[in-house]
């Protein structure tokens, strides 16, 4: 009897195939965030500033958002960028995992 398997024999002994490396989740968002339905968080709304920024990348991380605007909905593109948000641009908004250290990222209104 033959049994086939993934495994080869050689002088050395048996020899295994090495497992595919870990898929590590991808840092880059380019997605629209229905959930999203406000700027700033209230009364725990979905919102911009509670979508969390530690594991997205400055480099690539642009988002549609819907919100109403004066009783209309509007489409806006946010692009995560490096720093700390200017609280007098309102255009920018800081996130609320915002850490001068660890996190130093802000929201940018591009669209």
């Amino acid at each position: 009897m033959t049994t086939l398997t993934d495994a080869c024999d050689d002088e050395l002994g048996w020899i295994y195939p090495a497992p595919p490396p870990p898929v590590l989740p991808d840092p880059c968002d380019t997605t629209y965030h229905p959930e999203i339905v406000s700027i700033l968080t209230v009364d725990g709304t979905p919102s911009l500033e509670g979508l969390a920024t530690a594991p997205r990348a400055i480099t690539c991380t642009q988002i549609t958002i819907t919100i109403i605007v004066s009783g209309s909905p509007e489409a806006q593109i946010w692009r995560l960028d490096s720093g700390a948000a200017d609280p007098l641009d309102g255009g920018q908004v800081a996130p609320a995992d915002y850490d001068l250290v660890s996190n130093n990222k802000h929201w940018l209104k591009v669209g």
